[in-house]
């Protein structure tokens, strides 16, 4: 087929892709179109091309695959980032208003224009802040908020905010962080690494102390 006969065969497929998305617009359907990689020519007009052999697989052509989705609910974006196929199922999904069990390296890619937030473990009001500004407030152990734009959110349940980036649907669990000084909240994560800073000051300390006692006693 080569240079020439790959770029027709895309320019075909304009036409009756127009018309599948007129139609979607018309009936509020969402579309979602995507391929397999492309092809790498060494130039315009050859005839043979390839893209896993060391000379062509680290081009973009050979390494990307297209990705097109709208309809309700999709932002109007041109999306940067890496990306991968593991989350194109997540990303149809989340779509589709459905939370799917994935693993942490396939999340959706954040094409919506509004989110969830989930926040569970609350142990009395919940309000949600963008800036000085109160988006939202409900009471109860499990409450889902909806339709979120993407953004900065400030949560408080109680007097010390928690401040998280919505760019997908989300579960904040209080449960997992804890007040710590006036002014933050530390996670629990954090605790790994100041537990053993706390446990080597003191050792140091006390390391000065005997140094300090044997010096006093050689004097």
């Amino acid at each position: 087929m080569g240079s020439v006969g790959y770029i027709q065969t895309v320019q075909a497929l304009d036409a009756p892709l127009g018309r599948l998305a007129e139609a979607c617009r018309r009936n509020s359907i969402v579309l979602v179109v995507t391929a397999d990689h492309g092809m790498s020519f060494p130039a315009s007009g050859k005839s043979k091309g390839a893209h896993a052999s060391g000379k062509y697989s680290m081009r973009l052509e050979s390494l990307r695959i297209p990705l097109v989705v709208r309809g309700p609910g999709v932002d109007n974006l041109s999306l940067s980032g890496v990306w991968s196929q593991v989350n194109i199922a997540p990303t149809i999904l989340e779509l589709l208003g459905i939370f799917g069990n994935f693993s942490e390296s396939a999340t959706g890619i954040p094409l919506k224009k509004n989110y969830d937030l989930l926040v569970a473990g609350a142990k009395g009001d919940v309000a949600i802040y963008r800036g000085e500004d109160l988006v939202a407030n409900a009471s109860g152990e499990e409450i889902t908020f909806k339709g979120l734009p993407r953004g900065i959110y400030a949560i408080k349940s109680g007097t010390t905010p928690v401040q998280i980036y919505l760019n997908g649907d989300k579960v904040l669990n209080l449960n997992d962080v804890e007040r710590s000084v006036p002014g933050g909240w530390l996670p629990q994560d954090l605790r790994k690494i100041i537990g053993p800073a706390l446990i080597l000051a003191i050792n140091l300390i006390g390391v000065a102390v005997i140094v300090r006692i044997v010096r006093k006693d050689k004097h």
